[in-house]
């Protein structure tokens, strides 16, 4: 497992919530030091775009073609998930704020559609049936 998370996202305030957030992607794989790179700047200006747009990441939000995912051929959006198991690591309670972990899922634009048009749950429920990981690349 290879795992990114930022550091210091929580730091400053996003618009419109009181809690900060920090972002974490997971993939099931040893990765090459070019794809590591390659993760790492993307998951750089990720941390950027709520800063940049005046707005936030929570929980459940989907974000529409965020462009090339580097290691994922075919997919193009990204969803936020909360800890993966019951009492896992969701929030961290800091002076300044509760911060809390976005686990970063890349998803196709059908999945985040289905997730726009029918709901998170569906979303869920759609990756669930069809046996979709939330740690392999695809």
């Amino acid at each position: 497992m290879t795992t990114f998370c930022t550091i210091g996202m929580s730091e400053k305030p996003m618009s419109g919530v009181d809690h900060r957030v920090e972002l974490h992607l997971s993939i099931a794989e040893k990765l090459s030091d070019e794809l590591v790179g390659k993760l790492t700047v993307f998951l750089a200006n990720l941390s950027l775009y709520p800063f940049m747009n005046s707005t936030y990441f929570d929980w459940w939000h989907t974000l529409p073609n965020v462009g090339k995912i580097p290691g994922y051929a075919s997919t193009s959006s990204l969803f936020m998930h909360p800890a993966f198991v019951e009492n896992g690591w969701d929030v961290i309670c800091a002076e300044e704020a509760h911060v809390k972990i976005l686990n970063v899922v890349p998803i196709t634009k059908d999945e985040q559609l289905i997730s726009k048009e029918k709901g998170v749950n569906a979303l869920l429920d759609y990756l669930s049936d069809n046996e979709i990981s939330f740690f392999e690349r695809r």
